[in-house]
């Protein structure tokens, strides 16, 4: 009578094994991907936010002009009959700018302020039109749309149809 038992799992038993959690781990990588594009886009609304309170803040303290806030302009836009900052009429380049946020007038470190994804900062717009206004947006992963904060009004077309053309990298 032998008392010496074999110990240990067969070489069958430890494939299964580990075929099932590559499955249960491909499951959950598929899932996650969902909650990684909401958690990018919490990080947006936050930065908005951020950004978008301390423009008020700045400007409340210190006065400045929002055209102070658009770093590098877009001079080639052309945004025809359309209505900005609650204005109707032609819009030419000199009444409406738009590209970089100028963090350094608002005291942010753009380093700690980017789209999650291309780590670029983030975009503003600014007009002089309708006693001035400024918008900062970014597009949305999970949703499909973008989120736009800042002080400007809707922007509808004229009551007659109308036409506008406008290029900017975004």
């Amino acid at each position: 009578m032998s008392t010496k038992s074999a110990r240990g799992f067969t070489l069958v038993e430890l494939i299964v094994v580990i075929t099932i959690l590559v499955i249960l781990g491909t499951i959950a990588f598929l899932n996650m991907g969902s909650f990684s594009a909401s958690a990018r886009d919490s990080q947006r609304t936050s930065d908005l936010n951020q950004i978008n309170s301390q423009i008020m803040t700045v400007q409340a303290k210190q006065g400045i002009a929002y055209s102070t806030l658009v770093t590098t302009n877009t001079s080639s836009l052309k945004v025809l009959d359309a209505s900005i900052s609650g204005n109707t009429g032609s819009v030419t380049a000199n009444s409406y700018s738009a590209g970089d946020l100028n963090y350094g007038a608002i005291g942010i470190d753009s380093a700690k302020f980017q789209d999650p994804i291309s780590k670029v900062p983030y975009k503003i717009g600014q007009t002089t039109l309708g006693g001035g206004a400024y918008e900062i947006s970014a597009t949305m992963e999970e949703v499909k749309k973008a989120l736009v904060m800042g002080i400007y009004r809707s922007r509808t077309i004229a009551s007659t149809t109308s036409t506008g053309t406008a290029s900017t990298t975004n």
